[in-house]
């Protein structure tokens, strides 16, 4: 039996939605993400929350959080954001080490932080068997070469599938 690499690559498709509004209202939203499901709710600021779901679910979740969010806040925003970022997501026992080479951003267990990865700014959700990298949809080539030239003496090896969305990082303690 071949032996599996010890870093894969792959492409996860999800939607993503970015809501809008008062720090109190979208600490509600994150508390209870609006659908049942396979959902993150990421915190990018205070008043910025990102929602992350099923492919395909983008429009049902942005009127989910929207119906939540407007009894909150009538002022708020929640918008479809999911063609403007690419999800890479590396896996295999050298994930850590792959990251590692990727970016300064340091990763102590499950969940999730922003900054630089290969040179781009990123949103980054770590679980305790791969690392879910967000980057803007303009850098994708750019971050999928820098991930393969920067991680081939870890044997990194590209799925052609794409992978799953793994469970909430709300749910997991923070890095």
């Amino acid at each position: 039996m071949p032996e599996s690499p010890a870093l894969d690559l792959s492409r996860t498709q999800v939607s993503l939605v970015a809501c809008f509004g008062t720090p109190q209202a979208l600490d509600a939203l994150e508390a209870g993400p609006p659908a049942p499901g396979r959902l993150d709710a990421l915190r990018l600021a205070p008043d910025e929350l990102m929602v992350v779901g099923e492919p395909g679910a983008a429009e049902d979740l942005v009127a989910l959080a929207e119906a939540r969010l407007s009894a909150l806040d009538p002022g708020s925003l929640c918008v479809d954001v999911t063609d403007g970022w690419t999800v890479w997501t590396l896996t295999g026992e050298a994930w850590l080490e792959g990251f590692a080479m990727l970016s300064a951003i340091p990763l102590t267990g499950p969940g999730f932080a922003q900054g630089p990865v290969a040179e781009v700014p990123a949103k980054v959700v770590a679980r305790s068997d791969r690392v879910h990298l967000l980057v803007p949809s303009c850098s994708e080539e750019h971050v999928r070469r820098r991930i393969l030239a920067a991680c081939a003496d870890l044997g990194v090896h590209e799925a052609s599938a794409p992978s799953e969305w793994t469970a909430p990082a709300a749910r997991e303690a923070r890095p």
